[in-house]
């Protein structure tokens, strides 16, 4: 008779089979193969289906519900045995279907190419929400699944008057115009290596590869796969995007491995795992000391990549406060207002009945009146994002709340660490991760995200960390 843990090996077994296809998917699978690879997916969704609502699972469950870990499993549990395995299967195939046909779709700038398959999404996310539980908003049950235990009515209550905020620090900004600077994709390269020896983390354990869209994915603890994107007009893309996956990787690296496959080696919620991204990135990676040693990993690298610059230079390019298009290039002032206009939109889809025929108008109003400013075309537009293409509606809110979170522990450790600005420009950052490891990555699913920050930092989680430092860091720029 099979025991919990050898159900949750096999869980594990296999969505790290599932995990190795969408690797080769985004990052070097033939065009052509993509319908026999929606066909992979699917079998193996069915496959982790069928485990997880087996009777013998079931029960082990229910007679070890006093264990946390048993206990989330069963929730787990109950909530898959309520979704056919044919709808689960014929998800993932569209899911697949969707991002190819999203792929092209940006490449041509053309929506209507993916209009049809982003109904469906929509119509199969609004069908999974129903079997789920028909009495609940369907969007605060997706909601749940990035950011648990939260809803529309406390995202409301955080980014109402946030908006406001932000809005007010992006007109109070005088703009710098900083310095132009291009590097070639080689150089970026290397010092990417470079950033990976920064953080202190075992090489052993990660693969960096590069990509349209920067991702991060787990095949085990073991096994942690990541890719960055190069532009040599924009150097600080490439350096910031490999931060904040690397922020991720260490995330993933840290749960309990010999637990994989049970929601004790589970990430605690997309809010706290963009929270370790957005730390590394954002509060680490845009202080004066992280670009006194970016600087000298160029120069060491390509002296003549830095020929004209200084550190200071670089730091005021990257602390520079523009609106701009592309949610990924935000600067993190902006940034939160991207994806406020991603949530207005979601909520408008699944409360409103909002037609894929009116989102690119929708779309283009919110950026004229949140940002002050208009697409060109559907790729900077509405086809900018990979999300909708999967079906992850109500995952944007997660990257906002991930960035107040870590603001809050990024207070904390400075008060903890008085050495720690010197640990960033000496690249000594294990005592900031040996923290890490201790007050989050360690506890997976087992300890909820609210309880982490509260102990962490001493306190629930409150917004005026976040704009205490894009207003220091950003608008008044004191480092």
């Amino acid at each position: 008779m099979k025991t919990l843990n050898d159900f949750w090996k096999e869980i594990g077994i296999l969505r790290s089979a599932q995990s190795l296809h969408y690797w080769d998917l985004e990052t070097q699978m033939p065009p052509m193969g993509g319908a026999w690879r929606g066909d992979v997916l699917g079998y193996f969704a069915g496959k982790v289906h069928s485990v997880l609502t087996d009777d013998q699972y079931f029960n082990l469950l229910k007679s070890q519900s006093h264990d946390e870990n048993a206990k989330i499993a069963l929730k787990d549990a109950t909530k898959y045995r309520l979704l056919p395995q044919s709808f689960v299967e014929d998800m993932t195939r569209a899911q697949t279907e969707s991002q190819i046909s999203w792929e092209k779709a940006k490449k041509q700038k053309d929506y209507n190419l993916f209009k049809p398959h982003l109904k469906k999404m929509i119509e199969m996310k609004k069908k999974y929400a129903e079997y789920i539980n028909p009495n609940l908003n369907s969007y605060d049950l997706l909601l749940d699944e990035f950011s648990p235990n939260l809803d529309q009515k406390d995202i409301d209550a955080v980014f109402s008057p946030m908006k406001e905020k932000l809005i007010s620090l992006v007109k109070s900004y005088q703009p710098r115009h900083p310095k132009t600077w291009e590097v070639s994709i080689e150089t970026q390269q290397k010092v990417c290596q470079k950033m990976i020896d920064w953080m202190g983390v075992n090489k052993e354990q990660f693969v960096l590869l590069k990509s349209t869209h920067p991702f991060t994915l787990t095949v085990h603890p073991t096994d942690v796969r990541l890719t960055t994107r190069y532009n040599e007009k924009e150097p600080l893309g490439s350096i910031l995007a490999t931060i904040h996956e690397l922020g991720h990787a260490l995330y993933e690296a840290g749960l309990p491995a010999e637990q994989f496959g049970s929601p004790a080696s589970e990430a605690n919620g997309y809010d706290l795992h963009e929270s370790q991204s957005r730390l590394w990135e954002v509060c680490f990676g845009h202080s004066k000391e992280f670009f006194d040693f970016l600087y000298q990993s160029f120069k060491e690298v390509d002296e003549n990549s830095v020929k004209g610059l200084t550190a200071h230079d670089i730091y005021l390019m990257a602390t520079e406060v523009t609106p701009s298009m592309i949610r990924v290039d935000a600067d993190p002032v902006t940034y939160g207002l991207h994806i406020m206009i991603r949530y207005e939109i979601e909520k408008k889809i699944f409360n409103e009945n909002l037609s894929v025929d009116d989102l690119p108008r929708v779309w283009n109003q919110y950026y004229h009146d949140y940002l002050g400013i208009d697409p060109q075309d559907d790729a900077e537009g509405i086809l900018q994002d990979s999300h909708w293409s999967a079906g992850s509606f109500g995952y944007f809110p997660s990257y906002l709340l991930g960035s107040m979170m870590a603001a809050q522990m990024y207070a904390t450790l400075q008060k903890k660490n008085p050495k720690l600005h010197a640990n960033i420009l000496k690249g000594e950052m294990k005592t900031t991760i040996e923290w890490l490891q201790k007050e989050f990555h360690q506890h997976g699913r087992i300890k909820s995200s609210p309880q982490m920050i509260k102990d962490a930092t001493g306190e629930p989680l409150h917004e005026k960390y976040w704009i205490d430092l894009l207003k220091n860091r950003f608008i008044e720029k004191n480092g």
